[in-house]
């Protein structure tokens, strides 16, 4: 999408009032900018309750007759954990949206990545669309996958979340 772009970069802890903070700012900037992009490095942690909050909060972005891209950069590891349990769309360290008019949906523009993972218990082949948390079809086997497609096996996912 071309056109003029503003860089957010947003620092400390993203909870949900962070989250209802950034997302009333890119809200505003939305309104004269075709391009936002949010550089994730300086956010330190990234829970839960925020991304799911920004989830929801992003919904409500649409602006009647405006379209915009919204980008996040430097996406810190344990904030992409965070963002896959919330089903945000994230390729790599990043993710883009674009935020069509009001009539019109939210799509995800993140190209999509194929692995092949091999199951550490029962050694089945699983095929992945991209880095997240997985439970092997075969015996449920909890692991995470990350974009270099190296998995970590969990014993139990309930213990961790």
């Amino acid at each position: 999408m071309a056109g003029n772009q503003f860089i957010l970069s947003p620092s400390g802890i993203l909870d949900r009032l962070a989250a209802r903070m950034l997302v009333e700012e890119i809200g505003r900037l939305a309104e004269s900018h075709d391009v936002i992009s949010v550089d994730c490095a300086r956010i330190e942690p990234a829970l839960y309750e925020g991304l799911d909050e920004f989830r929801t909060a992003a919904e409500k972005l649409r602006i009647k007759g405006r379209r915009f891209q919204l980008e996040f950069t430097n996406i810190p590891e344990p904030m992409l954990v965070q963002m896959q349990l919330c089903d945000l769309p994230v390729s790599g360290n990043q993710m883009t949206l674009e935020i069509a008019e009001k009539s019109d949906e939210i799509r995800s523009t993140a190209p999509a990545k194929k692995m092949v993972i091999i199951c550490h218990k029962c050694e089945y082949s699983i095929r992945l669309p991209g880095a997240g948390l997985y439970a092997c079809p075969n015996c449920g086997m909890h692991f995470y996958c990350d974009r270099f497609g190296e998995a970590a096996f969990y014993e139990s996912l309930r213990k961790l979340l």
